[in-house]
């Protein structure tokens, strides 16, 4: 009886230390946002604000439309749980999960009641704009509390996914003249960022310096971000990782070519068939009552991406003929990947004639005399050209618009992980990026972190991204992390095993890049 009433009363301990936790946490005082008050919570030195509303409900009447306002609350908002995340069609598996009610965004303050740098002044802003193919992803998947340390405030946001963040189709398109069409994804993203210029007053963040960052489709969104009209003013400085942009193939809403036999109406005109809804004044509240699970499962017409097309007043151009023409946005950039980021293609058996985009195949394969195996040339070939060549194409059109252009190459693999075959593959810098590295991670390991958070945080800070202790204790060298990159200065900042450091003329990738930026030019001189 004594041992029977002993487990019951540890058991009623210490069901009453998990209540007793659930209900310590910490909890911010109010912020004024044009919402309502909203009260975060404090963890590990940050306060964190969860699933604040930007925009309203995108679902029903309101899908495929720009984001309504978010309606405004009483009282105080606890911001303690993350939104829920936009409706999605994970990987693998039938499951739909999610939410068209989705469009909030999450705050991480260095924290302090000021929430101001050691002179009073407000804090730079950084603005993560998440990866997953435009169709996967949240903003709550990644935690900002080691970049805030960094003295920013740190914000990630949510946007529309698949079908329900890219469509058209002719009727709703004529049904709504005078809104922008097909990129919803983009138009929440651009609500977002309006959202932080009225509101991160109130949480000790800088309205006029602001930087976007992101990472695959966020680092697409960040290229487009840089050309659109609704964007411009609302950041200072742009990073795009492994976010290629598509050079002289283009899609668009309303009319094919040569490269893209269906636009995107095209497509939509198959989504209503495939439903046997008729292509009638009726189609577009027909479209609208057809469930996720039918849009983004049912509909067996999957594509890999959804990438934003030209819409004529949201991307008013293909991104690249912007760029080349110097009508891009007055923002400092940098944009880059890892060295195997597209290695995942290997396992896909994709044939290397799909790859080309435009290029030759003979001379795609004499760009790697080493291998024979045109499947194995394809992964290569796929990261020199997307995610590397691209973003090194824009960066070097910076000076255009009198802004410094930075390329880099991410080649650092964690210490358990090598020898590493071919090289460090697609997401392999987020771990140190946001300074969450897993349980072995080494000494050697978290320096390499420290550096990437400092360099990307000081590029927010500074517009540059070098940490000037280093480059001034390498006196009388002066061996700059960072350099702009142009077509006559070739540069390019590694990021490997010897730390972080500017080439010139870098050997490893030169040939390949040399070859995909002179095809670049001539496809967008034609």
């Amino acid at each position: 009886m004594k041992t029977t009433n002993l487990i019951k009363s540890l058991t009623y301990l210490i069901l009453l230390g998990i209540a007793a936790s659930a209900f310590s946490q910490t909890f911010t005082s109010p912020r004024y946002t044009e919402g309502g008050l909203v009260s975060g919570i404090i963890e590990n030195g940050v306060e964190i604000y969860k699933g604040i509303p930007y925009a309203g409900d995108t679902g029903g009447d309101n899908r495929w439309h720009p984001p309504p306002p978010a309606e405004p609350w009483d009282g105080i908002l606890q911001a303690d749980t993350f939104g829920p995340v936009c409706t999605q069609h994970p990987a693998s598996g039938p499951l739909i999960i999610g939410s068209e009610d989705c469009l909030s965004l999450n705050i991480y303050v260095p924290e302090g009641r000021s929430n101001r740098s050691p002179h009073g002044k407000k804090k730079p802003v950084m603005v993560w704009i998440h990866g997953g193919s435009w169709k996967q992803g949240a903003g709550s998947i990644y935690d900002g509390t080691q970049l805030a340390k960094k003295g920013v405030v740190l914000v990630t946001i949510n946007y529309r996914l698949d079908f329900l963040g890219r469509f058209a189709h002719p009727a709703v398109s004529a049904s709504q003249q005078g809104e922008h069409l097909g990129n919803y994804a983009l138009m929440d993203q651009i609500a977002a960022l309006q959202w932080v210029q009225r509101n991160i007053r109130a949480f000790g963040g800088h309205p006029k310096k602001v930087t976007i960052f992101g990472h695959s489709a966020g680092g697409e969104a960040v290229s487009h971000l840089m050309v659109t009209p609704d964007s411009e003013g609302l950041f200072r400085n742009a990073i795009s990782q492994s976010g290629g942009v598509s050079v002289g193939r283009a899609r668009f809403i309303d009319r094919r070519n040569e490269f893209n036999p269906v636009s995107l109406e095209d497509l939509g005109s198959e989504v209503a068939s495939f439903f046997d809804i008729p292509d009638d004044e009726n189609a577009p509240a027909a479209l609208r009552s057809l469930s996720p699970r039918q849009l983004l499962v049912e509909f067996p017409d999957v594509e890999n991406s959804m990438t934003p097309v030209v819409d004529h007043t949201l991307v008013t151009e293909p991104v690249a003929e912007s760029y080349y023409h110097g009508r891009q946005h007055r923002a400092n950039y940098i944009g880059g990947g890892t060295s195997d980021d597209f290695g995942f293609f290997r396992f896909f058996g994709i044939p290397l004639e799909s790859l080309l985009l435009g290029f030759d195949i003979d001379g795609v394969r004499a760009l790697y005399p080493d291998f024979a195996n045109d499947f194995l040339i394809g992964s290569f070939w796929a990261t020199d050209l997307i995610p590397l060549g691209s973003t090194k194409f824009l960066a070097q059109q910076m000076y255009k618009v009198q802004r410094r252009g930075y390329f880099f190459y991410f080649d650092y693999t964690p210490t358990a992980d090598r020898p590493a075959f071919f090289g460090v593959l697609h997401g392999g810098e987020l771990p140190f990026l946001f300074g969450n590295l897993p349980f072995d991670a080494t000494a050697e390991d978290m320096e390499m972190s420290e550096k990437i958070m400092t360099a990307w945080t000081n590029f927010a800070k500074h517009s540059d991204a070098n940490n000037y202790e280093e480059v001034l204790g390498s006196l009388p060298a002066l061996n700059f992390q960072w350099l702009p990159t142009s077509k006559w200065y070739d540069n390019t900042t590694v990021i490997d095993i010897d730390g972080i450091h500017a080439e010139r003329d870098f050997e490893e990738i030169k040939p390949q890049m040399d070859f995909i930026i002179e095809g670049f030019e001539q496809a967008l001189q034609n």
